[in-house]
């Protein structure tokens, strides 16, 4: 893949060199991309429909998606035997951190650092 240089020293790719296989890549992840964020915002939306119903906010943080990690990880992360300060920031992160944040910045560095216009 060929990159250049566009606007403001934004790395594009020269769509020009590229076969099209590699271009169907990139706009493909572009795609992705596109679906994490939009999935990201749906998060917020439900979360406010959730208030604007019951009254309660739902939270919907990172650690429950740890249980998608290896097996090893996960029972560290329920009951550590080692590693003990390492354990509550990563707990404390996991905890705090929304789903919504982490879609929505994965999903717009996606597209933004594609180069794909």
């Amino acid at each position: 893949m060929y990159l250049i240089l566009g606007k403001n020293n934004m790395r594009k790719y020269d769509l020009n060199r590229l076969t099209a296989s590699e271009k169907a890549w990139l706009k493909s992840l572009r795609g992705i991309g596109i679906f994490l964020f939009i999935f990201g915002v749906g998060v917020i939306g439900f979360q406010i429909f959730i208030y604007l119903k019951d009254g309660t906010w739902f939270q919907v943080p990172l650690l429950i998606l740890s249980t998608l990690g290896p097996e090893t990880f996960i029972d560290w992360l329920r009951e550590p035997n080692s590693w003990h300060g390492l354990h509550s920031i990563i707990f404390a992160i996991l905890e705090i951190t929304p789903v919504s944040l982490l879609l929505i910045i994965s999903g717009h560095a996606i597209v933004i650092y594609n180069g794909v216009e």
